[in-house]
């Protein structure tokens, strides 16, 4: 979002990004109800276009680069998110390292136990990130005022790269859909969850 905003005018960028994710949404329902329909992980669904040995190693190579690479930043920023917390909420320096482990290592537990760690990582983490987002957002309005929406912005990418880039943002769980979704009862559970999961950012 932030590269979004400091790249173009913001209702640009919030439409940008708005349809970036609609697209995604889209994509990731319909390669999700794959995976639900038939209760198939995304690599071995592949198979059908890649053969056995393309899946293998071709597509599964592919998925572990993209999913290390995203596990990567994803627990940077995390790592990054909490200790400036802990540093402007609590006055406590956190070493970086020390909390990209911490939160590293509970992203990892999660991914090796399984839906059912997820699900209970979630049900704490979902509501408190939301609670976040809200305080943000009201301390930022609070502080610069919504005429900051209107400020000059000098414009760094067209708002088809805007688009593409909210897109790129996901591209990984896009095809990596079936992945979560074979778990789900049908394709109304799977259209839901990509819609209520993906399309409010």
């Amino acid at each position: 979002g932030a590269l979004l905003a400091e790249a173009m005018p913001l209702g640009e960028a919030i439409l940008s990004g708005a349809l970036g994710n609609l697209l995604v949404v889209i994509f990731m329902t319909i390669i999700g109800f794959q995976g639900s329909d038939l209760g198939l992980a995304s690599c071995t669904l592949s198979e059908s276009c890649f053969g056995k040995t393309g899946a293998r190693y071709l597509v599964s190579v592919v998925f572990a680069i993209n999913l290390v690479g995203w596990f990567g930043i994803t627990n940077e920023i995390c790592g990054d998110a909490f200790t400036n917390f802990m540093a402007e909420t609590f006055n406590i320096h956190f070493p970086l390292l020390a909390s990209n482990i911490l939160w590293g290592l509970i992203m990892l537990v999660t991914a090796v136990y399984g839906m059912r760690a997820m699900e209970k990582l979630n049900a704490i983490s979902i509501p408190f990130l939301l609670i976040v987002m809200a305080v943000g957002t009201v301390l930022a309005i609070r502080e610069y005022g919504f005429e900051s929406a209107n400020a000059e912005v000098e414009r760094g990418m067209s708002f088809m790269a805007g688009v593409s880039l909210a897109f790129d943002f996901y591209a990984v769980g896009v095809v990596t859909a079936a992945d979560v979704s074979r778990f789900q009862r049908n394709r109304v559970e799977t259209a839901k969850s990509t819609i209520w999961g993906v399309l409010p950012i």
